[in-house]
């Protein structure tokens, strides 16, 4: 079959389809843990188009949906945000972000601290509290529900205090970016992810939020991706050890000796020949409260940046074997190489695919790229 990629825009709050778009120029991404983004142009200037997108016009910059299909698939779901149109161009280039970003501008609609939770609360439940509370009409008033549903929201990561009053106003956002950063050792960690699809019932869109522990995505023992480097359009192998660390110093709310404070080490050696120095990185969370919630953070930014960091690419067809859609955010894949200037004596490893981004040119074959990064130690 041949692949076919069409834009549909919806009312966010009513989920009513407003128009097909004539996008070109289309490209789009998924993140794990973070919203992807989308940008597309609109030719006003052709005929019949001002027409077709007359809907989403009026709406004169407030979101509206967007979900992009490929031959009967949602592969993408978000809002549009920002628009700059050009009379000189006669076109509307148009960006947005996935559903996750709408949660950076909602702040958390119930109080998520020792006054209600002396007991503590498991990281995944706090963050399915936090999205949940924040749609409920009833605490936010209209216009507080996209009709996201939410599942998932357990795990076997030990319970903390949480230290997110509702005095203080923090995003949804940044609860579910804290406990991403959380990492226990035989329990993982805790994963957002955004997925659309159609209803098979109603043919509208359905966005559910899972929240995933102790991951995301398939890993090495269940994923079949495979992607050989020898035989790809392109792949790029960038290393940063700016941003690692061998000790890591991680601290929260408060000042001087009432400052919760973090110190642990990576598990990389150190200080051999081959090996790194002694490098040092200070984090900082300025709304965590809660020493053993510090600690969690703490080992999963060691077990994030306790190497060099390395973010391999991979850029393919969209038809390539394995086609877009045969894999999710998170999932496990093994890269290898038989040998090449790289890599001389080849190379074999499994890594977690963190982005993918599609680019869909108006003529010819759409190309993806994926990112990866290590997987979690589970």
């Amino acid at each position: 079959m041949a692949e076919k990629f069409t834009v549909f825009a919806y009312d966010p709050n009513t989920n009513t389809r407003l128009a097909e778009l004539p996008a070109t120029n289309l490209l789009f991404d998924t993140r794990l843990n973070d919203a992807g983004s989308i940008s597309f142009d609109l030719a006003l200037s052709a005929p019949k188009t001002a027409a077709r997108v007359a809907p989403i016009l009026s709406y004169d910059g407030a979101p509206f949906a967007v979900y992009v299909d490929r031959n009967g698939t949602i592969v993408w779901g978000g809002l549009c945000l920002t628009g700059n149109y050009s009379k000189a161009t006669g076109a509307l280039p148009v960006q947005g972000k996935e559903f996750g970003a709408y949660f950076n501008q909602r702040i958390i609609a119930a109080d998520y601290s020792a006054l209600t939770y002396p007991g503590g609360i498991d990281p995944a439940q706090l963050v399915y509290k936090a999205y949940t509370d924040a749609q409920n009409v009833a605490l936010c008033g209209p216009g507080a529900s996209l009709g996201i549903n939410v599942v998932g929201g357990s795990s076997t990561i030990p319970t903390f205090i949480p230290g997110y009053p509702i005095t203080q106003h923090t995003t949804v956002s940044q609860i579910a970016a804290d406990m991403a950063a959380v990492s226990s050792p035989g329990s993982g960690t805790v994963d957002v992810v955004f997925l659309s699809a159609w209803d098979p019932v109603s043919g509208a869109p359905v966005t559910t939020l899972k929240i995933w522990s102790p991951r995301a995505g398939r890993d090495k023992n269940s994923s079949p991706l495979v992607f050989d480097l020898a035989s790809v359009n392109d792949y790029t192998w960038p290393t940063d050890v700016t941003k690692a660390g061998t000790t890591f110093t991680v601290t929260g709310a408060g000042s001087g000796a009432a400052t919760p404070t973090a110190v642990v080490s990576s598990a990389a050696p150190v200080g051999g020949l081959g090996q790194m120095p002694r490098l040092d990185q200070v984090f900082s969370f300025s709304n965590v409260q809660s020493q053993s919630q510090l600690n969690l953070m703490a080992a999963g930014l060691a077990q994030a940046y306790g190497f060099p960091v390395r973010t391999p690419t991979v850029t393919l067809p969209s038809v390539a074997d394995p086609v877009l859609g045969s894999w999710m955010i998170g999932d496990d894949a093994r890269l290898y190489t038989a040998g090449d200037e790289r890599f001389p004596a080849g190379k074999d490893e499994f890594w977690r695919i963190v982005q993918y981004a599609t680019k869909v040119p108006d003529e010819g074959v759409a190309t993806v790229t994926l990112t990866f990064n290590l997987p979690p130690i589970i």
